[in-house]
């Protein structure tokens, strides 16, 4: 019995030094986590410089740590002319654009901002829109840039920038801070009135009416929904040098939109320089022409105002809104070719539209 006890004795010391190197073990590993932890604590305090470059140039900077390694907001848009931004990629603006709001930062990094070139035919007309109520289209586009759409009647329409800021908003709120114009000459061509008058001036043209009518009803209604409504000076006809203000949404443009001023005082044709004047008084030469013909005499018209419709070969005369100030039965136009003479025609004649809309 004796050497029974002893036994179990032996057993349980045994047990217990068992247990006593498991819990030394155990405390040795807390000890270890400890210090991992301590030590983690003691660098997680550790910051790193996220730098966003816009070209050569630093846009902002934004700080980072082991414990917050990702930038989620706050950043900005970057902007570079006629360019738009596409993300930051690391490196070099050639880069593969990175998900900034998922990227873990480990060290101090270098972000490029990344943009690309988009036409304006690549724009929705929305899109154009916002950009040019924001007062920055000149900075995304150029003067003569193109877009192409398509009528509801299938006829294609290629439009160009006429200028930026040009045109009165005729609800008095400022600038429209884009023209177009049209490149070509419609499909079919008209009258300025179904008689021989110019009475009632371009304000109260059949040609006025056909362009609210059958041009702009046909377009789609993402670009109606933009047109914006302008004022137009065109005297009222019927020899008068009275002039009057349209509000349009399309319109023809005026002898003073495409030629300069120098140019109607200096023409060789006393049907502008006679009345230089008043012609000078319905509007200003929009820098589209104005990069086309520059102080050319419109009369002899330049080489750069003939115009065709899409289909067609030959170009033809186009008809502008300015009324004859010597005939009450006449409206000026643009010749169909060079140094066939521009000047006025009878109202009742079928010529070639090319209009103008602003946004």
């Amino acid at each position: 019995q004796l050497a029974e006890e002893r036994s179990k004795n032996e057993q349980n010391t045994t047990k217990i030094a068992q247990l006593q190197s498991s819990l030394d073990n155990a405390q040795s590993e807390v000890n270890r986590l400890q210090g991992l932890l301590q030590s983690y604590e003691g660098i997680s305090t550790e910051t790193y410089t996220i730098t966003f470059y816009n070209g050569a140039n630093v846009y902002t900077s934004r700080a980072v740590s082991v414990s917050n390694p990702y930038i989620t907001s706050g950043v900005g848009t970057p902007k570079q002319d006629k360019r738009v931004f596409v993300g930051w990629a690391l490196n070099s603006s050639d880069g593969e654009v990175i998900e900034l709001e998922s990227y873990r930062f480990t060290f101090s990094t270098n972000l490029y901002a990344v943009f690309e070139e988009k036409p304006l035919n690549d724009y929705t007309w929305e899109e154009i829109a916002q950009i040019s109520e924001s007062g920055q289209a000149s900075q995304f586009f150029s003067v003569g840039d193109e877009k192409t759409f398509t009528l509801g009647m299938g006829e294609e329409i290629t439009v160009a920038i006429m200028g930026f800021n040009h045109d009165n908003l005729s609800d008095g709120s400022g600038k429209a801070g884009i023209t177009f114009g049209m490149t070509h000459l419609t499909a079919s061509g008209s009258k300025m009135n179904y008689s021989e008058t110019n009475v009632g001036g371009w304000n109260d043209s059949a040609m006025r009416k056909t362009l609210q009518n059958t041009y702009f009803t046909q377009m789609t209604t993402d670009l109606q929904n933009v047109i914006k409504a302008v004022d137009k000076k065109t005297t009222i006809g019927n020899k008068k040098i009275t002039m009057t203000t349209s509000s349009d949404k399309l319109f023809l443009f005026s002898v003073a939109e495409i030629a300069s001023a120098t140019s109607i005082a200096n023409s060789s044709s006393s049907i502008y320089s006679g009345y230089a004047s008043t012609y000078q008084a319905e509007g200003t030469q929009y820098a589209y022409f104005r990069n086309l013909i520059g102080d050319a005499d419109i009369y002899n018209t330049p080489w750069q105002l003939a115009r065709k419709t899409k289909t067609a070969t030959n170009t033809s005369s186009w008809w502008l809104r300015s009324a004859d100030t010597t005939f009450d039965w006449r409206f000026s136009y643009i010749g169909h070719t060079q140094n066939a003479a521009s000047g006025c025609n009878n109202a009742n004649s079928n010529m070639g539209i090319s209009f103008g809309f602003c946004i």
